[in-house]
């Protein structure tokens, strides 16, 4: 396969070896593919599957940065493929999800930025994975403050109540079953 990304780069790729099967953050050494961790056992998480692209260190931290803030719209197409393989490995046993919806920005962000890096990758993912998008499913009712730097009770503060479903939901999309939230980063 082909990506717009040096072989240098490409082998320093790092997958997560054993990713819990939930959430996709790794499992301690020692765990078998397909376990959960404690919080996914619990039943403490409102999403029942996580895919994670790669661990967030160089290259894929530069090119997510890149990618958000420096405008490098190219490398939000590496991002979705690199994904798109992540995702054909993960669900290589299970239906695929029926739709993806990106993850909003607030208006003001997608003013001053000018793109939601998100819904680049989503598109990417639709496009070489088959599955429908909405990205207009999902709204941003509040501006919040950056995720980064904040701690995990921090993060859940401060995305609370800052989004909203559309109602119309079960009219717009009757035989979805399975949907797909897309989003540069996952974190907490």
């Amino acid at each position: 396969r082909t990506l717009d990304l040096c072989l240098t780069c490409q082998g320093q790729l790092r997958q997560h070896e054993c990713p819990c099967s939930g959430c996709g953050l790794p499992l301690p050494l020692g765990e078998h593919v397909g376990s959960f961790c404690g919080s996914c056992l619990a039943g403490t998480r409102a999403v029942s599957c996580s895919v994670m692209g790669f661990a967030w260190e160089d290259p894929v931290r530069t090119l997510i940065s890149q990618f958000k803030y420096q405008n490098k719209l190219h490398y939000g197409k590496v991002l979705g493929s690199l994904l798109a393989e992540q995702i054909r490995v993960v669900y290589r046993d299970h239906p695929l999800p029926d739709l993806l919806v990106p993850v909003p920005l607030h208006s003001n962000k997608l003013r001053r930025r000018g793109y939601n890096q998100s819904l680049l990758v989503a598109r990417q993912l639709s496009h070489e994975l088959g599955i429908g998008l909405n990205a207009t499913l999902v709204q941003r009712t509040r501006n919040t403050r950056p995720q980064q730097g904040l701690g995990a009770v921090q993060r859940r503060l401060n995305l609370r109540g800052a989004f909203k479903v559309d109602p119309a939901i079960t009219q717009l999309h009757p035989a979805v079953q399975r949907i797909a939230l897309i989003d540069d980063v996952v974190t907490t």
